[in-house]
């Protein structure tokens, strides 16, 4: 992985973090180290045909995506980032979540395990 995790902003690495914990804690399966391949289409101008995303977290029973896009990082490459993950949900069978934030807040990570488990079918005991 090249260590980009070590270089994420240090709010995006807490709430990536804390979330992972509580959807541990309620007995998901989860990974914070997937990757999808992507063909990216045609163009003469584009060297390596082909990308790599890498979701912040993956629910793995239920083929579940997660991107926690902290804006200190993804507010200058958001088209991108929408670009290939529309890529990605063509090209594989899974659910993309995406979840935007400025700052970490309690009340914004419970926001966002709440809605990771809605988009889970169902919840593990």
């Amino acid at each position: 992985m090249n260590g980009f995790r070590e270089r994420m902003h240090p709010a995006q690495a807490r709430m990536e973090i804390a979330v992972a914990m509580d959807l541990q804690r309620l007995g998901y399966n989860i990974s914070m180290s997937e990757h999808y391949r992507l063909k990216l289409p045609p163009n003469p101008f584009i060297q390596h045909p082909e990308v790599e995303t890498f979701p912040d977290i993956t629910l793995l029973d239920y083929d579940l995506l997660n991107y926690f896009d902290g804006w200190q990082v993804h507010h200058k490459r958001q088209t991108r980032d929408e670009f290939l993950r529309k890529l990605l949900t063509e090209q594989y069978p899974v659910k993309v979540l995406v979840f935007h934030y400025k700052r970490y807040s309690e009340k914004m990570r419970k926001q966002i395990v709440e809605e990771i488990v809605e988009g889970a079918p169902v919840a593990v005991s």
